[in-house]
């Protein structure tokens, strides 16, 4: 995961935070009802229109999803080396 000096997380994390989602079997409803985020700001989020999720975003998300932050770290970096 590539984070620039603007505290940007880029390099798939939307991407990453749908297929998990996905691969969980939670619809958008069901990830904003554990985490209270609305569907369409996940939405934006997963379709990287939102570049810069709080912190405390990320972490509801991840919660949320049941996934420890490591493992969505190390699936980003695996995703920017097979780039």
């Amino acid at each position: 995961m590539d984070i620039n000096e603007f505290g940007t997380i880029h390099n798939g994390f939307g991407e990453s935070i749908r297929a998990l989602r996905i691969k969980s079997g939670m619809s958008l409803h069901d990830l904003s009802e554990k985490t209270g985020i609305s569907s369409s700001y996940i939405v934006r989020i997963e379709n990287g229109q939102i570049k810069k999720p709080s912190f405390s975003v990320i972490e509801c998300l991840l919660q949320g999803l049941g996934i420890k932050t490591s493992i969505l770290l190390q699936r980003l970096e695996s995703k920017k080396h097979s780039n």
